[in-house]
């Protein structure tokens, strides 16, 4: 009697060209499944093949985007990003279940101590309180009384030009308009409830009175 072949674990592939690899079994939502199954159609390839190529271009992405931030900031500004980015999701992670950790006020406020604990450790030695010009960056026609609140102007300016990129007049439209579409209509209206304009120009009119005071 012939011996029979050996039956190969596992489901049999359904494309000759695939290659055997490591099983991994996870469970989806039939309506991923059923999307998976339609590219998966579409690409020619079966559905665990479609699925191992959608992860590892993923994985790719993921590497891409790092590379990404070296290009655009340097090695120590992309290492704070990258460390940002780890700290808010290992904060996020305890937000109560079936809700985002920027729809939880408890957790979203641990988002910010866990973020400013973080820059603290990486504060540079000096007192901010005790600048020269030479100590500042882009400080030329400055005050050092303004120095202060610039960090703040900047960032209320910005965050206007979030609120409605088309009207910013501070050439800043260009980089809020992608901002705004990544942080969706429920963040930008967050925004737009605290008047991010009016937030700017109550800290120039702080800074200007500090001034006048410093020069009396």
């Amino acid at each position: 009697m012939a011996a029979t072949a050996k039956k190969r674990p596992g489901r049999p592939r359904t494309r000759t060209t695939e290659q055997p690899g490591e099983y991994v079994g996870f469970r989806c939502p039939r309506k991923l499944k059923g999307l998976l199954e339609d590219a998966a159609a579409a690409s020619g390839r079966s559905l665990s093949t479609e699925v191992q190529v959608r992860l590892e271009n993923s994985v790719r992405d993921q590497r891409l985007f790092d590379e990404a931030l070296d290009i655009e900031y340097g090695d120590g500004t992309a290492g704070i990003v990258a460390l940002l980015r780890e700290i808010i999701k290992l904060v996020a992670s305890t937000a109560t279940r079936g809700a985002t950790w920027m729809s939880h006020p408890v957790t979203f406020d641990q988002v910010i101590q866990a973020i400013n604990l973080a820059l603290d450790t990486l504060r540079p030695p000096g007192d901010p309180d005790h600048l020269s010009f030479n100590d500042m960056l882009w400080s030329e026609g400055i005050d050092p009384v303004m120095w202060k609140k610039a960090g703040q102007i900047r960032a209320a300016v910005l965050l206007d030009a979030v609120v409605d990129p088309p009207a910013a007049n501070t050439g800043l439209g260009p980089r809020a308009k992608p901002l705004a579409e990544k942080l969706g209509p429920e963040l930008v209206d967050r925004i737009r409830a605290k008047d991010p304009d009016k937030i700017s120009r109550g800290l120039m009119e702080q800074m200007q009175r500090a001034v006048q005071e410093a020069n009396r």
